[in-house]
């Protein structure tokens, strides 16, 4: 029964959220989504929004924290502790995924080569690009974009 139970907890643990409730293309997840009272996050929202400084490659958290007028350990805490990002890396790559998750998406960009749509929204080369988005949706970013349009009836 210990042995069921461990088998049935780690296939459990390596299961995805969208391996068990399905993965809706569709409904592309912002990551500013998370709500909070801090004036701060507001204005880190919004330049995020508008700006779109994580199409920058060569961004830090440095120079994120003199656009917004703001100390760099006050970023770097709302970044982590309140938004709940592992690190700044992480935090720029939800942005950099939700475009290209918006650009795969899109039948107006299915010609568009994936290379082209990875280096617009800020990535550097084709190999972190391929992990980060593996890593956050289960699938290459090719089946991302033959599911999604498929989806749309364009496929």
């Amino acid at each position: 029964m210990v042995f069921i139970t461990f088998g049935f907890c780690a296939a459990m643990f390596a299961a995805r959220q969208s391996d068990l409730f399905g993965a809706s293309p569709k409904a592309i997840a912002l990551p500013h989504t998370l709500l909070s009272d801090d004036p701060l996050a507001e204005r880190l929202r919004q330049a995020m929004l508008q700006d779109k400084p994580h199409r920058d490659e060569s961004l830090t958290i440095a120079g994120l924290a003199q656009r917004l007028g703001e100390q760099e350990y006050r970023l770097r805490r709302l970044i982590n502790r309140t938004m709940g990002h592992r690190n700044f890396a992480q935090f720029l790559n939800s942005y950099r995924l939700a475009e290209v998750k918006g650009a795969l998406a899109d039948s107006a960009q299915r010609e568009v080569p994936i290379l082209t749509i990875a280096l617009d929204a800020g990535f550097g080369s084709l190999g972190p690009f391929n992990r980060a988005f593996r890593e956050a949706e289960g699938i290459t970013p090719s089946e991302y974009r033959f599911r999604a349009l498929a989806d749309s009836g364009i496929g």
